[in-house]
């Protein structure tokens, strides 16, 4: 497998891991708030830290190879 198809891939999970992450916080925030708007916009504010993680993460993989 060459460099360009794994980064591919690499960029494919990491996204496909983002728009599940994005889902799952929409669908549980308003059950675990209890329908308390406060509490789904700090869902959204974790959900776009952990978007700006995964991505300075999946940058830092391909640096190293």
């Amino acid at each position: 497998m060459n460099k360009r198809t794994k980064e591919f891939i690499i960029d494919n999970v990491s996204r496909a891991a983002q728009i599940v992450f994005a889902v799952l916080i929409i669908i549980i925030s308003p059950f675990v708030s209890g329908f308390n708007p406060f509490t789904v916009t700090s869902g959204i504010i974790i959900y776009s830290l952990l978007m700006f993680f995964g991505i300075g993460l999946s940058k830092s993989i391909k640096e190293e190879e």
